[in-house]
């Protein structure tokens, strides 16, 4: 995932993918048919911001769903990796058909108690500088 300006910077990772010959996917929404897909990054000189501050892939490039690894956004989490995303649904939708694996890199002060909903897809695993939480359940 592209970070936005407040979450924890994915750029070094994704710079450093990109210099060991890795192959990183990052999200292009369809804002009008709500729908997600990963476009390949070949490099950060790419990049450019869309209408709602996103930053996306400002060339053609491959799409894929082909994907071992996706670095999930999400403004508060709770201890069972449940997420409250930014309103809307794309990451759940995506999540609900993907059988990789997911991670979150997140602050301290984003894990919060509260339930999940039914719609709600949890990551495998989320990341602050001092802990990591694996979810257990299959």
């Amino acid at each position: 995932v592209m970070s936005m300006d407040h979450e924890v910077n994915t750029i070094p990772i994704i710079e450093h993918l990109l210099n060991i010959g890795k192959k990183v996917f990052v999200p292009k929404t369809n804002y009008e048919t709500k729908q997600m897909e990963f476009q390949r990054l070949h490099d950060l000189n790419s990049i450019a911001i869309d209408q709602k501050g996103i930053k996306y892939v400002d060339e053609e490039t491959e799409i894929s769903d082909d994907i071992d690894l996706i670095i999930v956004p999400g403004v508060v989490f709770n201890q069972a990796g449940y997420r409250i995303g930014y309103g809307g649904g794309y990451y759940d939708k995506y999540l609900s058909h993907y059988k990789g694996h997911t991670i979150s890199l997140l602050y301290p002060f984003q894990i919060r108690n509260f339930d999940a909903e039914s719609h709600d897809i949890p990551v495998d695993e989320m990341l602050t500088p001092n802990h990591i939480w694996r979810r257990v359940d299959g």
